[in-house]
């Protein structure tokens, strides 16, 4: 949550998207098919990302579908990347996690979002074949894994019973894309005990 990160961190935030209208406003915008939100929420893109001298995305699967539609984080992806491409902004992708994308209107917004940048760094061997796959060339693109991934692996789960292996994740409150919260809340309620 934008305020959260800006509590915290004392810093100005916004959300990667306007959110719908009500009342007659958002009955406008379904029956313009989300067209004006859509512009105006670029507009406010530009706006903001003039006043910054990069966009860093960090660490996270941004390059990845996870069953949302075109028109939702793969275009706010492609939305951002175009503010900041037009306004002289650089990008720069690290330690990103990428593919698969099965739609092929998702993969074109996020393949373009990552050929704007001005650096790209991935997470992982197979993030980065993946973007080498779809036509982005990540030749000279470095492997940074995420913090966690960097840590040493544990001589041996079984050196001391009296000191059991503990492994520690990062846990986030998600649930799931469009169209699978019910089935993700089921699979979050059963992951956390375990």
């Amino acid at each position: 949550m934008p305020e959260a990160v800006a509590k915290t961190f004392g810093i100005e935030t916004l959300p990667i998207r306007i959110a719908r209208g009500e009342g007659i406003a958002g009955l406008l915008d379904c029956i313009f098919l989300k067209i004006p939100r859509k512009v105006m929420d670029f507009l406010r893109a530009v706006r903001h990302i003039r006043k910054a001298k990069v966009i860093v995305v960090p660490g996270t699967g941004i390059l990845d579908y996870f069953g949302d539609r075109p028109l939702g984080m793969p275009f706010d992806v492609f939305k951002w990347c175009l503010a900041a491409h037009l306004a002289g902004t650089r990008i720069a992708f690290v330690s990103v996690g990428a593919g698969p994308v099965g739609h092929r209107l998702s993969r074109w917004l996020i393949t373009s979002a990552a050929r704007m940048a001005d650096y790209r760094s991935y997470r992982d061997t197979a993030s980065r074949e993946f973007m080498a796959s779809v036509g982005v060339d990540t030749s000279r693109e470095s492997m940074d894994p995420d913090l966690a991934f960097t840590l040493p692996v544990p001589q041996s789960a079984n050196a001391d019973p009296s000191h059991p292996l503990t492994v520690g994740v990062g846990v986030m409150n998600y649930r799931g894309w469009c169209g699978f919260e019910e089935r993700g809340l089921g699979i979050s309620e059963s992951y956390l005990p375990k």
